[in-house]
């Protein structure tokens, strides 16, 4: 009702009977009834009045803007979360997307719980994107091909490296045959899988690398060294996952990563057998005893980082705090993740047989395995291999011959690793 409408009604009101009511003192005897009337009109004058006072209120109120929330253009951009030009997430099933117009950035893991983010292949960055956080596409781990728009002024295709403008970020690496790869020199942050699954067999890091992301450099499996720059602050989960060639690296000391940044890279592992206590602890994070292989000698110590890997120290005693300046005698690997020197726990000895430097003579036996030392580097590696009952019955106790023919044809699943110092 408009304010001009309201002043109508009140006016139409009868005088009289607003006069009466105000008249009446309640000295004189009158009817029951009339005064309750007139009580009455008075009770509606007054309720009118209040009424009235609201309702202009209301319409003077001023408008309060809402949030905005971008409305899908088309049945396919419904299946695009977008609040204020920020895609929260993807809940399509398509394997090559656009990203919808309203779109100006994508926040991080944007696409980790669509239950087909790995089917997902291409991406395409329309010119209202500006900004794509680190771990944006995580998840997307078959992701082959991100295409930029042409009139897009955050994102460029610089020959098969997908990066920001000013080339502080690489976003996605789809060079083919190259074997060697040079970051480019100002590059601070590695998206999220934006080189995984290549065939490169050397990476140059740079100088300037800060942040790595979610899955980046996962599944190289012939790269053979990661040496990383000192400007390295932080390693994403699974960042270096299953680079089983790498044999050699260098991790920051004061890096903060996930403790399956090296799931399953022999550096990674061989390299703590020359490191201390203090060292060890400063990289791979908290030691903690578990058991004792002798009485109470030969610590066991297990590490917060580096699940499947146990820390022998052979001149100390069981539960008497460790020095930080000595270093650990053997280190066990005891799961099927990491291989050291081409070979991993589960795997059969013979298949890594050419990637041996040369065997040990002594070799020691008992009555569940055979062990094989191997000499590689500064390190000796041993695999502990399971051989049946009637291997050893087709031996006896001819260990010489068993020997002789276990060396021309090595076999045997390994189910334990030891590594230990050369002295």
């Amino acid at each position: 009702m408009r304010r001009n409408k309201i002043s109508e009604v009140i006016g139409n009101i009868n005088q009289k009977y607003v006069n009466e009511a105000t008249a009446y003192t309640g000295t004189a005897k009158v009817n029951r009834r009339s005064v309750w009337m007139r009580w009455g009109a008075i009770a509606a004058c007054f309720a009118i009045a209040v009424s009235t006072v609201f309702v202009i209120n209301y319409i003077n109120k001023p408008v309060v803007d809402l949030p905005i929330v971008n409305q899908p253009n088309s049945d396919s951009e419904k299946e695009f979360i977008v609040k204020n030009g920020v895609l929260l997430s993807y809940i399509g099933n398509q394997t090559d997307i656009t990203i919808p117009e309203t779109v100006s950035k994508i926040t991080n893991f944007a696409f980790i719980e669509n239950k087909n983010a790995d089917k997902i292949e291409v991406v395409r960055l329309g010119a209202s994107v500006e900004k794509v956080e680190i771990n944006a596409f995580a998840g997307l781990s078959n992701l082959v091909k991100i295409i930029v728009d042409e009139n897009n002024t955050a994102f460029v295709d610089n020959d098969g490296l997908i990066m920001t403008v000013d080339g502080n970020m690489l976003l996605h690496y789809e060079r083919e045959d190259e074997l060697f790869f040079e970051m480019p020199s100002k590059v601070r942050w590695v998206g999220a899988h934006a080189v995984q699954q290549t065939e490169l067999e050397k990476i140059n890091f740079g100088n300037k690398l800060e942040h790595i992301g979610y899955n980046a450099f996962m599944k190289n499996y012939n790269l053979k060294a990661i040496n990383l720059p000192d400007s390295v602050t932080y390693i994403g989960k699974k960042a270096f996952a299953e680079c089983v060639s790498a044999d050699e690296g260098y991790i920051p000391k004061n890096v903060e990563f996930d403790g399956d940044a090296f799931e399953g890279v022999p550096f990674y592992i061989s390299q703590i057998i020359n490191m201390t206590v203090g060292e060890i602890e400063s990289v791979y994070g908290t030691m903690t005893e578990v058991y004792s292989e002798q009485g109470s000698g030969q610590p066991v110590y297990i590490l917060e980082r580096v699940p499947g890997i146990e820390l022998v120290f052979y001149d100390w005693q069981y539960g008497v705090p460790l020095e930080k300046t000595i270093k650990p005698t053997e280190i066990l690997v005891t799961e099927n993740k990491t291989a050291i020197v081409g070979l991993a726990v589960l795997d059969d000895i013979s298949i890594g047989a050419d990637r041996i430097h040369e065997y040990d003579a002594s070799m020691t036996w008992d009555y569940t395995g055979v062990f094989v030392k191997i000499k590689y580097d500064e390190f000796y590696v041993t695999y502990r291999m399971q051989l049946s009952v009637l291997e050893f019955n087709k031996w006896g106790s001819n260990y010489a011959q068993m020997e002789k023919e276990f060396m021309d044809n090595p076999k045997g699943e390994i189910i334990q690793i030891r590594i230990e110092q050369i002295k």
